[in-house]
């Protein structure tokens, strides 16, 4: 029997971020402060970062709860955030542009990003609603 979708996603998303936890290199980033600093774009993925992670990481979450991802613009003193993160989690799926193109141009080369939407959903599954504003 196939799982629904929803819970496919949701299985794969707390996969891939305690994967993602476990595996990330912790020489220097380790030496200067013994947790990982997680930045995370919106509620849903800070929340599943503080129910795997506790309190082995610092999180922050970019965009405030009840703002609207897909038209967030970050302030630049996020920028400041996204230099020191050790992993960034985003939805991806095109869906947070303007915050990723400031991660691009912001993190260390050495920062790996966790894009949830990107890793479990395909091009041909996506599905818009193009009743949003």
């Amino acid at each position: 029997m196939r799982m629904p979708s929803v819970v496919r996603a949701q299985a794969l998303a707390l996969t891939l971020v305690a994967v993602g936890l476990v595996v990330l290199p912790i020489g220097p980033a380790y030496a200067r402060d013994p947790k990982l600093k997680v930045v995370t774009t919106v509620a849903p993925h800070a929340d599943l970062v503080r129910e795997i992670a506790g309190d082995r990481v610092d999180l922050v979450q970019m965009i405030p709860d009840g703002t609207d991802s897909h038209t967030f613009e970050p302030r630049p003193s996020d920028a400041t955030f996204l230099q020191a993160a050790d992993l960034i989690i985003l939805n991806g799926l095109h869906l947070e542009t303007p915050t990723q193109r400031m991660a691009d141009a912001n993190k260390r080369p050495d920062t790996p990003y966790l894009v949830l939407g990107d890793n479990t959903i395909s091009p041909p599954e996506y599905l818009y609603d193009y009743s949003f504003p």
